[in-house]
């Protein structure tokens, strides 16, 4: 996601004007990896990703059957009181350098290295070159859906589902063929191609998977009708 960066970068002013101690930062230029990392957890420039269970496994005692679709959510993660005290809570001294925002493992992000450089010189351009940052009343949240992307059905009336594509908003991410598999695929070209755009809402697999597709498109390109 080469994009990833920029979506990050972009949720510091935002998250910045809610934190107590933004004179750390401008005082002390070393915490900028932190404060990054801070960024990253707070609010991930992807808040899920979709992975297929190989083997049956037991998660706090629910079992996750082998060929399950999974939707692993960075964000609930990222904020578990259990491992980050005060996790709402924007402290750019904290340096959560175990944010699971760019993966884990084998399945990191290959371009961290990349993104930490280009963030962390905005951030610290920003920090010596801006006073004070505030939010105007009428700026959105990063990624968030436009009000008419519905991400469940209506109730009463018709039975049927459908998944609309906006398909010049399309970027080609990715992350909905991830999280809905079967439902739709990324061509050979990297256009998506909806596989099954209608189906019964008592279909509660098929629901799932679009509706997990709707809420992980960082570009709102998909809607449910």
């Amino acid at each position: 996601m080469r994009e990833s960066p920029w979506q990050s970068a972009g949720c510091s002013p935002s998250s910045w004007p809610r934190a107590p101690r933004q004179p750390l930062l401008r005082a002390a230029p070393s915490l900028v990896p932190a404060a990054f990392n801070e960024v990253l957890r707070f609010w991930a420039p992807a808040h899920a990703w979709g992975r297929r269970a190989t083997k049956d496994v037991d998660v706090d005692g629910v079992t996750v059957p082998a060929g399950a679709q999974i939707a692993s959510l960075f964000g609930a993660s990222n904020r578990d009181p259990r491992h980050h005290e005060n996790p709402d809570a924007f402290l750019v001294e904290r340096n959560p350098v175990d944010h699971l925002s760019f993966g884990y493992g084998p399945h990191g992000c290959a371009g961290q290295g990349l993104a930490r450089l280009e963030a962390h010189a905005v951030i610290e351009v920003l920090s010596r070159r801006v006073r004070r940052l505030v939010i105007g009343p009428e700026v959105p949240r990063p990624q968030q859906h436009h009000p008419e992307h519905r991400t469940a059905p209506r109730s009463g009336g018709d039975p049927r589902m459908r998944i609309v594509l906006d398909r010049p908003r399309c970027e080609g991410h990715g992350l909905c063929e991830e999280a809905a598999s079967p439902l739709m695929h990324l061509d050979g070209v990297g256009e998506l191609v909806l596989d099954q755009e209608e189906f019964d809402v008592t279909d509660t697999a098929g629901a799932a998977r679009a509706n997990a597709a709707v809420r992980v498109c960082p570009v709102a390109a998909l809607r449910l009708v």
